[in-house]
């Protein structure tokens, strides 16, 4: 009944990914981001792999109409999808594909390096940046834990980076418009900017080149800078900001997580937090916005982007096939919207966790600073991942993410790093987009339902607009617990047949097909068996 809530389709986007794969599990968009985005020089070609591996550069020398940064969205376009293009914003880029930030030849006594982990690895000398203290005796000083004590090297930013002016780096916009002919926003050109990749880590993920945290202050200016040089190239254009990534960088800059994380300053008191009147940086951040917005005439950022990763370590670690595990894999999805559940990480026991008691509620939490400090933002989960691939529980959770985000009114979510082809989470999209091979998709509004046991089951209708169709997808979010469900309409269907699609742990690499089933009236009763999803469509 009612028109329901609409449901944004970018809410089933993913990164990179292969083109192929997309159509089949129905992906709507797709995300170009990650570390090596962020050193990425547009004109010749050259990334650098940052902490991912040893600071080395890599890449070689390319014409810019055959990056594929700029090549994603004609790619895109064609395949008919959407894009969200992160644009490097931190000012400096590789200057080549070869040079390393910590070359053992230049800096000795480092405790790793490439051709130690790797022997034939093309940059052997990459070293990790870390060296040995060593006493007067020119012995290792160690730890009362015996361990041995170690210093982070102060890189050069010359050895591997360039300079890269904001005029210069928004050239690129320029460039895909206008020589690639991808035309503005308003044409088909690229719709969606994110303005870089988790800026508050630059100085872990990219220290040879930025080795000091980013700040409020820094990280604003450059809003200002990119942003508005941005939206003069193609005023069509909508920018994602500030693409944290989690629970800490919501809070503080990179330059307070910085002095606290080597016992410069107190988590009681981050310096950069303090300076500015302890207000948390992303509501700090929109603030700023609103008031450009107020003195310039011009809205610089249009989406606020965050990134989440459960912290309870199931993300990429406990054992597969563990039922304790994997309900707790599916349970943690309540972190995002539930107002009794109490996070079971160290994020409900922090210096911002203890303000909430714990209930973190993230998605809520990030519209109500939107509402408080910039209102009219949409919101982007511009990464995200619960992890589970290798057991039924990945795909459970990501079914139920997908339908939070749909009844939360999430506007953006981009799956990390994009769901392998025959894994759980590639069912879940599947369920939702796709699940008979018509791309018969979860419908575009979705509509209310109360649900008796919300811990143990989910229930998420939609109806598509255009035909009537309502769409119900159940998910059971325990692991030894089987349901039967009734659910109940608010005015009864016409009699007819019904096929309901199960994924389940009876077979973790298909989509079952339960036999056709007739239904009228009101009412329909189902059995759900542990950790599943189901999903049926019913004529209207």
């Amino acid at each position: 009944k009612g028109a329901g809530l609409p449901i944004n389709p970018g809410i089933y986007g993913g990164a990179m990914g292969d083109l192929k794969a997309a159509a089949e599990i129905g992906v709507t968009m797709r995300r170009a981001g990650g570390n090596p985005l962020t050193p990425m020089n547009w004109k010749k070609g050259f990334s650098s792999k940052g902490s991912d591996w040893f600071y080395a550069n890599d890449g070689v020398e390319t014409p810019p109409e055959k990056n594929w940064l700029l090549t994603l969205h004609g790619l895109n376009r064609q395949a008919g999808l959407g894009t969200y293009l992160s644009i490097p914003i931190m000012g400096r880029v590789a200057k080549d594909g070869s040079s390393v930030a910590f070359d053992i030849n230049k800096y000795a006594d480092q405790d790793d390096w490439a051709g130690k982990s790797q022997p034939t690895d093309p940059h052997p000398n990459a070293g990790s940046g870390r060296r040995f203290v060593r006493g007067a005796d020119g012995q290792i000083t160690r730890d009362k834990d015996g361990n041995p004590v170690k210093e982070l090297i102060e890189p050069d930013p010359n050895d591997t980076s360039v300079e890269m002016s904001p005029d210069e780096q928004c050239e690129m916009l320029s460039f895909m418009i206008n020589r690639m002919k991808y035309g503005t926003a308003a044409q088909g050109g690229v719709k969606y900017l994110a303005l870089d990749n988790e800026p508050m880590i630059w100085n872990g993920t990219h220290r040879g080149m930025h080795p000091k945290g980013t700040s409020y202050d820094e990280y604003w200016q450059r809003t200002v800078d990119y942003a508005g040089r941005l939206k003069k190239i193609d005023p069509g254009v909508q920018i994602a900001g500030p693409t944290l990534f989690g629970w800490t960088a919501y809070f503080v800059s990179g330059l307070d997580i910085q002095e606290c994380g080597s016992g410069k300053a107190p988590w009681t008191a981050p310096p950069d937090f303090t300076a500015h009147g302890r207000v948390p940086f992303a509501k700090w951040w929109l603030k700023k916005l609103a008031e450009y917005e107020k003195a310039n005439g011009v809205r610089l950022v249009d989406i606020l982007d965050f990134h989440f990763y459960p912290q309870t370590g199931i993300y990429m670690a406990g054992t597969p096939n563990d039922p304790k595990v994997m309900e707790g894999r599916v349970q943690e999805t309540r972190v995002l919207w539930d107002p009794e559940y109490v996070d079971p990480s160290w994020m409900a026991n922090d210096e911002f966790g203890k303000g909430l008691g714990g209930k973190i509620q993230l998605l809520r939490m990030m519209k109500s600073w939107i509402a408080e400090c910039n209102p009219g933002m949409l919101t982007s989960l511009g990464e995200y991942s619960w992890g589970g691939e290798k057991d039924i529980s990945g795909g459970v959770a990501q079914a139920e993410l997908l339908g939070v985000f749909a009844r939360e009114g999430l506007d953006f979510a981009f799956y990390w790093f994009f769901p392998g082809p025959n894994s759980s989470p590639w069912f879940a999209f599947k369920m939702f987009r796709n699940p008979d091979g018509n791309h018969t998709a979860f419908g575009d509004r979705y509509l209310p339902a109360t649900v008796s046991a919300p811990t143990d089951v989910s229930v998420h209708t939609a109806r598509d607009s255009k035909t009537g169709r309502l769409t119900f997808v159940l998910v059971n979010k325990r692991a030894a617990k089987d349901a039967k469900v009734t659910v109940k309409l608010s005015q009864a269907v016409p009699r007819q047949e019904v096929t309901a699609y199960e994924y389940s742990m009876a077979d973790k690499y298909i989509i079952g097909q339960r036999p056709a089933q007739t239904v009228e009236g009101r009412s329909i009763t189902v059995d759900l068996p542990s950790l599943s999803v189901l999903r049926f469509d019913l004529k209207p």
